[in-house]
């Protein structure tokens, strides 16, 4: 995963999906369901997109225990190729076993959303997410986004979702429309332990 531009202490959580599916849970639902598949070769999760929706991927990580309060923040390497304007994918979020959130544009540092108000017929209809074809996506080329999550305290739980959001008609250019090569979770540095991060502060 690439570098972030804060200070992080050691990762608490790191899944480059070589050696397995990392424990990654995948569920579709639509008219005609097309399920995430984990690609061994390469150790990546894909998501074909649907152009047979409304549809819907969703991707989970396995439960993230936090082990001191701090920070979240988030990396992960990816590409897509995602049906302009309308289809859009995006990282969500659950706390402590809560429902899940999407992470929000204004979360990213690197590489957030692309597209605002997506007009599909879908989970994401009129929300943000990623859309279109990221940077070198006809090459193979993966690129790294990074969202801070906000702090959380000791012992807390983090799941994270990768949301995969088509409607009817068409889908994006390239197949998969997204591809997640790996996935990097750290707590920033509060050296005062007040909650906020030393790169912030």
């Amino acid at each position: 995963v690439g570098g972030s531009p804060g200070a992080l202490s050691p990762e608490i959580y790191v899944e480059d999906f070589v050696a397995g599916d990392g424990g990654f849970t995948q569920e579709a639902t639509g008219n005609s369901p097309i399920d995430s598949v984990y690609n061994a070769g390469p150790g990546t999760w894909s998501m074909d997109g649907d152009d047979s929706g409304s549809a819907t991927n969703t991707l989970d990580s396995p439960t993230i225990t936090v082990p001191r309060a701090g920070a979240i923040q988030v990396s992960f390497d990816h590409r897509y190729s995602i049906e302009t304007e309308w289809d859009g994918t995006a990282l969500q979020v659950s706390i402590d076993g809560g429902p899940f959130e999407t992470v929000p544009h204004a979360s990213f540092t690197q590489n957030g959303y692309t597209f605002f108000g997506l007009i599909g017929n879908h989970v994401l209809a009129g929300q943000d997410g990623f859309n279109g074809d990221s940077p070198g996506y006809a090459a193979g080329e993966f690129i790294t986004s990074i969202a801070e999550l906000g702090s959380v305290a000791a012992g807390s739980t983090i799941t994270l979702r990768f949301l995969g959001a088509w409607d009817e008609g068409a889908r994006g250019p390239g197949i998969p429309n997204w591809e997640i090569d790996s996935v990097r979770v750290d707590l920033l540095l509060d050296q005062d332990g007040d909650g906020m991060p030393d790169s912030y502060e």
